[in-house]
């Protein structure tokens, strides 16, 4: 393959765009630029561009930067990220040795050894705070339903700037119908690089089992034993499929009202929406919008979750907070205990003095109320 082939093969935009010119998303700007299948090497040279071809995607950086979009897990740990801050111990089953231990986290989006723990504090709080949402809007008209939905960007509408497209997102939503939910921007869909086990070229692969998620191996270890144990009706790939990023930016959603015919919807705005799953309870919703955030648009002033409508801060309000303690036990009942590791840089670590306590966690419930319901 000559350069200039391998050229025109790079400037591929996968995705909607099979046949005709293809805009080339530059995913570090957010910009667009269309680029003819018939531009030769020769012609991007000349043109005095600093180009990086990286993938599927060209990156121009003569381009003013508008935003840079990530993912999480990509940025720098902390030094004492990982690091053991307590030991776990049952003195009563096993005095001599700890049965586990308790890492530092920095709870950090970026971070790759403290992502997930972001994830899953949000989505904690994100959960209770949607579910009671629905239920205090559930008294008021029984007939409305929490739904997870994904709401798709038309390919016309993928150079707008990041601002302008959550607007039309909430014209379009609200024309829908959706009159309260938390929302979770993604930029990429991931499509195979080659054709691999069942999975086409160019076809899209959930997050859970691509290459470009560090948690894979884990994902495909669960979903094999619960493929084993008659959970699941198909089996996962045997190991993380290639895949490259696609700009092609949606929105996800936990969604409150009667939403009209999709078809109807699509016919007046353009844009698409797809219904995943009813959500019944509090564990359903945060299941839902931890695996939103695990692959969720991360870029710097931007909130990887925020919330609409009757869910938005300014409506739904906490009305009060309690804290809950829970002592840890373990198997067979008995209290457990932390031996917090306690540095003193002025000391040898084997003079350090780490001291016992039982381990209790403390969790800070929320309750929550409209506004407008006040007095």
């Amino acid at each position: 393959m000559t350069e200039t082939e391998v050229l025109h093969e790079q400037l591929v935009q996968f995705g909607p765009y099979k046949e005709a010119p293809r805009p080339v998303y530059p995913a570090i700007t957010g910009k667009v630029r269309y680029t003819e299948p018939t531009l030769s090497y020769e012609e991007v040279v000349s043109s005095g561009r600093k180009l990086k071809v990286f993938q599927h995607n060209v990156y121009d950086f003569d381009v003013a930067v508008q935003l840079l979009w990530t993912l999480p897990a990509r940025g720098v740990s902390n030094d004492n990220c990982g690091e053991v801050r307590a030991w776990v111990w049952c003195k009563t089953c096993n005095p001599s040795d700890p049965i586990g231990s308790l890492p530092h986290r920095c709870y950090r989006a970026d971070c790759p050894v403290c992502w997930k723990s972001w994830a899953s504090r949000e989505a904690s709080r994100a959960a209770e705070r949607a579910y009671q949402g629905y239920e205090l809007l559930v008294e008021l008209d029984r007939g409305k339903r929490l739904h997870s939905v994904i709401w798709s960007v038309p390919p016309e509408k993928y150079s707008l700037p990041y601002p302008d497209m959550k607007k039309e997102f909430h014209r379009v939503r609200k024309k829908a119908g959706s009159m309260a939910g938390s929302c979770v921007f993604h930029p990429y869909r991931f499509r195979a690089t080659h054709d691999q086990w069942s999975v086409k070229r160019d076809e899209s692969v959930s997050f859970r089992y691509c290459s470009m998620n560090p948690d894979a191996e884990e994902c495909i270890e669960k979903a094999n034993g619960a493929f084993d144990a008659g959970e699941r009706d198909h089996p996962p790939p045997p190991r993380p499929i290639s895949v490259y990023p696609s700009y092609e930016p949606h929105f996800h959603t936990l969604s409150v009202g009667w939403l009209m015919d999709s078809t109807e919807f699509e016919e007046k705005t353009g844009w698409v929406y797809k219904k995943k799953a009813r959500i019944r309870h509090e564990q359903e919703a945060f299941g839902f919008i931890y695996y939103q955030l695990t692959h969720a648009g991360i870029s710097d002033g931007v909130q990887s979750l925020t919330w609409y409508g009757r869910f938005s801060t300014n409506q739904l309000v906490v009305a009060k907070e309690e804290v809950i303690e829970y002592r840890r036990t373990c198997e067979e009942g008995h209290q457990l205990q932390i031996q917090l590791v306690k540095k003193d840089d002025n000391l040898p670590p084997e003079l350090q003095e780490p001291y016992m306590e039982d381990w209790i966690t403390r969790v800070t419930r929320r309750h929550y109320k409209f506004k407008d319901a006040d007095g």
